[in-house]
């Protein structure tokens, strides 16, 4: 997918050159490029997730184990096959209450994050000092808001109660990382809470050329020769460099590949 040069110019404003949207072309552009990815592979996550929600039903139905494993088994399933069958949407386009797919980039405002504005001014808020608690964990980012943003606008994501991605997001995402994510918008909070997130895969690399020992034909007059170690400036010329002067003026035997 190509992506036009001229997005990424800053314009220029009346008094001056304008930097607040700097960025905007970059990011934008980054998720045009990997949100397919990121879906493509939020899908495949699901699509296992449903074949081993499958084989472990059959496990406990031979095992004759209570319904009620069954059931939650069935509603991950059911998620799972959501998931993978369902058309992503625009963040500001999440319903309430309805498992739903999205992606964007996330955008982390951690609570520790430095501001220059209360090292100067370290009295102008009343919660200065509750932010410098040398009691908090560095380490934790449970106090951490963790939003993603689209085109359309942002949305607050929320842990679900699942292990697996509580551990990537409170320990992997930074802002900038482009996301596909599965759950619900809670219309209370208008939080997403966050039940499957998958991130793009690496693109293929594209192949290294083959090298080859014989030019092409269109370039075998249009060589470069690097060399050392004649003494050009000296003013004999020695038997060295008159065979390579011989050599490339094509007056000796030429080159064998």
């Amino acid at each position: 997918m190509p992506i036009p040069a001229q997005q990424f110019l800053v314009p220029a404003a009346d008094n001056g050159r304008a930097f607040n949207v700097q960025y905007a072309g970059l990011y934008f552009s980054r998720l045009a490029l990997q949100r397919p990815r990121a879906l493509a592979a939020l899908r495949e996550q699901a699509k296992k997730d449903g074949g081993k929600a499958k084989q472990g039903k059959r496990r406990r139905m031979a095992n004759d184990d209570d319904a009620d494993a069954d059931a939650d088994a069935a509603d991950a399933a059911d998620d799972d096959r959501r998931d993978a069958e369902t058309e992503a949407v625009r963040v500001l386009d999440v319903p309430p209450s309805r498992r739903s797919v999205t992606a964007g980039t996330v955008f982390v405002e951690s609570r520790r994050k430095p501001s220059v504005l209360r090292l100067v001014t370290p009295h102008a808020s009343p919660d200065a000092d509750t932010n410098d608690n040398d009691n908090d964990n560095d380490n934790d980012a449970s106090a951490d808001v963790l939003l993603l943003e689209d085109e359309s606008g942002r949305v607050q994501l929320r842990l679900a109660p699942a292990p697996a991605p509580a551990l990537v997001l409170s320990r992997g995402l930074v802002s900038g990382v482009v996301a596909a994510v599965a759950g619900s918008l809670d219309p209370v909070t208008n939080c997403f809470d966050v039940a499957r997130i998958a991130f793009p895969s690496f693109a293929a690399a594209p192949s290294p050329p083959v090298a080859s020992r014989v030019p092409p034909a269109e370039s075998r007059d249009a060589l470069v020769a690097l060399v050392s170690g004649f003494n050009i400036n000296s003013p004999a010329i020695s038997t060295p460099l008159r065979l390579l002067i011989d050599a490339l003026s094509g007056d000796s035997v030429p080159f064998k590949n």
